[in-house]
């Protein structure tokens, strides 16, 4: 219970102020608990990052896979609508954010499992009626969704964003 509290408190600090804001200690405020408690479940700032992310790739795999519960186009813009949300809260700019710390732990906990691609395949086959992407181009995908979300993090102008992401599915898709 504590240590979910804790994860929580980490997950949304990151969201809401960067990794530059945070830091155990604020975590541990966030959770209302004292610094030795986050230590004690967490040895080391990167193990906790690591839980972080994990966690937040749980999410968007999930987001994601929902988004293909519409059909055609309706959950191509679903799944806009995601991408764009994710900016909107921050989440977003905490993954691109994690994805470039040097800790190996943390970018793994970034990398989709197997079975987070292979049901994001299945919703996206049925939803758009097409086969089932191989493994190696539903990790591209998700490589690409993310690139995606770069410039809008960094404030551009999502009509051109949009435009390449209608572009990259009628690639995809013929």
């Amino acid at each position: 219970m504590k240590q979910q509290r804790i994860v929580e408190a980490a997950r949304s600090t990151l969201v809401r102020e960067g990794l530059s804001g945070w830091t155990m200690e604020r975590v541990a405020r966030e959770a209302e608990c004292a610094k030795g408690l986050v230590h004690y479940h967490f040895r080391t700032k990167a193990e906790l990052l690591a839980v972080v992310a994990a966690s937040l790739r749980r999410e968007r795999a999930a987001r994601r896979t929902d988004a293909f519960r519409a059909r055609g186009a309706a959950a191509l813009d679903a799944l806009w609508q995601v991408l764009v949300r994710e900016v909107t809260t921050g989440e977003a700019a905490a993954w691109l954010s994690l994805a470039s710390l040097p800790e190996r732990a943390v970018r793994d906990a970034l990398l989709a499992s197997r079975e987070e691609l292979e049901r994001l395949g299945a919703a996206a086959g049925a939803a758009l009626d097409t086969a089932e992407l191989s493994e190696p181009a539903l990790r591209m995908l998700v490589a690409a969704l993310d690139g995606l979300q770069l410039p809008l993090v960094l404030g551009e102008d999502p009509e051109p964003v949009r435009e390449a992401y209608d572009r990259i599915w009628l690639t995809a898709l013929s």
